[in-house]
């Protein structure tokens, strides 16, 4: 599960990439993580494409190319997959976005995954999208869905600064879902349940988040979810600074 595909890259590229490159990018993060943590199947892609341009009509130079490549690694990932860039996933419009299940679908998803960029900070033309990151579609432990179809799993998020848990929280709090439609009578308890965790589950995630620090300093969060086979897999991290915590929490 924790394949690290860089897709063309070579170890100096790597390396040289990490140099100037913000830290909370996937592609900085994700090939540092121990082996001993778990980590989908993840491809990652740079591309020379302007992208930035789809959003607003024009087709870049490569843009074929950039799609030939996104199409064999979707293929070598196997579908459904989860589609983002090393920013973000735009996982509240699912199935427009980071929920790919059909090949046919895979330009669409890239455009609204660039609309979605551009939109985060139009003052600065948007978040990069000259990296893409194809990972594997985890079958994890969900109750019920919200947000265009989204899985509403059992996740935490754990906050460390350098090499310490400073706390941590189930990942959905109620008031996620204040404006949500179509939801199941019961959410609220379901919900609950997702989120109760047991200290058998912190000590383990406090251990492996402390190994994350171990190797990457300063002040992180560390979003963890847990498979229908069990297992607690690192799915994301973030800047701690911009990182949700619950409401009540000392640290918020």
């Amino acid at each position: 599960m924790s394949k690290k595909d860089l897709f063309h890259w070579t170890k100096e590229d790597y390396e040289a990439w990490c140099n100037g490159v913000e830290r909370t990018r996937l592609s900085y993060w994700f090939p540092k993580i121990p082996g001993g943590i778990l980590q989908p199947n993840t491809i990652i892609i740079r591309t020379d494409c302007d992208l930035r341009l789809l959003p607003y009509g024009e087709k870049p130079k490569g843009y074929g190319g950039f799609l030939t490549t996104m199409y064999d690694a979707c293929r070598r990932m196997k579908l459904p997959c989860f589609l983002r860039t090393d920013l973000t996933s735009d996982k509240h419009s699912w199935n427009a976005s980071c929920y790919l299940k059909e090949l046919q679908s895979l330009p669409d998803h890239i455009f609204r995954l660039c609309e979605a960029s551009a939109m985060a900070n139009i003052a600065t033309d948007g978040w990069p999208v000259d990296v893409w990151v194809i990972r594997e579609f985890l079958i994890l432990h969900s109750t019920f869905k919200a947000f265009d179809g989204m899985p509403i799993n059992k996740e935490r998020r754990y906050f460390v600064r350098d090499g310490r848990v400073i706390c941590h929280h189930p990942y959905w709090p109620e008031e996620a879902f204040e404006n949500q439609k179509n939801l199941p009578n019961d959410w609220q308890s379901l919900l609950s349940d997702l989120n109760k965790e047991s200290d058998e589950e912190i000590k383990h995630l406090t251990a492996q988040t402390e190994l994350v620090g171990s190797v990457l300093s300063g002040y992180w969060s560390c979003d963890w979810a847990y498979t229908e086979a069990g297992k607690w897999v690192l799915i994301d991290m973030g800047d701690s600074e911009d990182s949700y915590h619950w409401q009540g929490c000392k640290n918020n």
